[in-house]
């Protein structure tokens, strides 16, 4: 046990950030999963996150073969989270053992009590329920849980969440079968819908979440359960198939590898609204069909969220996305917010107006047109911009006379002064090609 604490202190120590260095409150209706990693591990790619979600789901519960609970909680980390604004609700999980499943709900009460007793001595800030792949008979066992769990945790301010499958469908059978949804409903604070498998491992190939099949489950689950409870999970991975392999599991960073060894590239599926690859193995020779989500088609997901309603949006698991959607989810909210400005009247500058967007979504960036420029990664083609990349015009670089936010489809907000008011403009217009320079993707952080 000293030799444990003592582990965990020096995990402390290194990972310490001082309280006035801690960036504004993450978003704690967004969900994360964390899964496989060490301490060390999560913090590297949560650092990459911008905020953008609060709550954190690492996997620290499971459950042995007699139905007790094993418990894996890094106290480290729960101090982590805690000291950076975070909420933390480790998830309890059979990994998909149908066995284990029913040991877990035979022994229902003795193991929701030690979870509860868990969740109360490690100070975290609730629990998930993941317990997959049960069957219809489950139904009022899973609600019993639940139930337990509920009564034990919310007086201790302590919240319940469940990840279900995604269902869109009424259905009394199988895995589909055993939730109890309005029962569901009422009692916990997020369900967390696993929109994704729509292919899975040892199936016909194709995506794990098209665009159409996950709309279909947030359609149907949001008749069913509150939608101010429902979180949409969105697929941070892929997978992959060939003659010998069906559907194993691949992160982006893996798939962009294998593409581009072999000389292909990621194609978009209109069907699908989402990402593939089919080659053949320069090594091997065999054919070869990726299916993986890059950061265009995640953000067409997370729209379904306000489309909807839903509290917010999560992902399995952190570190396999497509790193581009950080900044794809952040350039967004910079042009929707650039785009109300369209037709006012211009009172600063460019560059400040540039300055207040940011600042209006909680993001700090000068606002000088010389320092403006000076931050950020040079855009290399204009086909390459993406929604909130900063443009600047002028003779040349040394001479810059405007700056504005792209706003994606060739266009981009500019307050220069001689228009009299705020104008969105095409970069193809006479003027904007003429004085074009160049543009950058500048890095945000946001404000503390």
């Amino acid at each position: 046990m000293l030799k444990k604490a003592l582990f965990t202190l020096i995990i402390m120590i290194s990972l310490f950030i001082p309280v006035d260095q801690l960036e504004a409150a993450p978003n704690a209706n967004n969900m994360l999963y964390l899964y496989g990693e060490s301490t060390e591990t999560y913090i590297k790619q949560l650092s990459v996150t911008k905020n953008l979600a609060g709550t954190l789901v690492p996997g620290y519960f499971d459950i042995d073969a007699d139905g007790n609970l094993i418990d894996h909680v890094d106290p480290a980390f729960v101090q982590y989270a805690h000291d950076h604004g975070y909420k933390i609700t480790p998830f309890i999980s059979n990994h998909w053992d149908y066995e284990l499943g029913q040991t877990a709900m035979e022994k229902r009460v003795k193991l929701a009590h030690q979870l509860a007793d868990a969740v109360l001595h490690h100070n975290v800030d609730g629990v998930d329920f993941d317990i997959e792949n049960l069957r219809e008979h489950n139904r009022d066992e899973q609600t019993e849980f639940l139930q337990i769990l509920v009564d034990r945790l919310r007086p201790h301010n302590k919240t319940v969440s469940i990840a279900m499958a995604p269902i869109s469908s009424d259905t009394a059978k199988g895995w589909f079968g055993s939730y109890d949804l309005e029962a569901i409903g009422k009692l916990v604070d997020k369900v967390f819908i696993m929109a994704y498998e729509q292919h899975w491992i040892g199936g016909p190939s194709g995506p794990q979440a098209g665009l159409g099949w996950t709309e279909a489950t947030v359609r149907y689950l949001s008749t069913h359960i509150p939608k101010e409870k429902l979180v949409l999970g969105i697929p941070f991975f892929g997978r992959y198939w060939t003659e010998d392999v069906k559907g194993l599991p691949f992160t982006f960073a893996q798939a962009e590898d294998v593409i581009k060894q072999n000389g292909a590239q990621l194609e978009w599926d209109e069907e699908y609204q989402t990402t593939f690859a089919r080659f053949v193995s320069q090594d091997t020779g065999k054919e070869y069909e990726i299916w993986i989500d890059n950061a265009e088609s995640l953000i067409k997901k997370v729209a379904l969220v306000q489309e909807y309603g839903l509290s917010g949006w999560g992902g399995w698991r952190l570190g396999q996305e497509d790193p581009l959607f950080w900044d794809r989810i952040v350039g967004d909210r910079i042009a929707a917010e650039a785009k109300k400005h369209v037709g006012s009247p211009i009172t600063h500058g460019s560059a400040p107006f540039v300055s207040q967007v940011f600042g209006q979504i909680g993001l700090d960036v000068p606002g000088r047109l010389k320092e403006l420029y000076e931050l950020g990664v040079p855009v290399e083609e204009q086909e390459q911009l993406q929604p909130g990349d900063v443009v600047f015009f002028g003779t040349n670089i040394e001479k810059l006379t405007a700056t504005g936010i792209y706003t994606g489809d060739g266009s981009f907000v500019v307050a220069y002064k001689p228009y009299g008011t705020i104008q969105e403009i095409r970069l193809s217009s006479n003027e904007a090609a003429k004085y074009y320079v160049g543009a950058k993707r500048v890095p945000v952080t946001p404000r503390n």
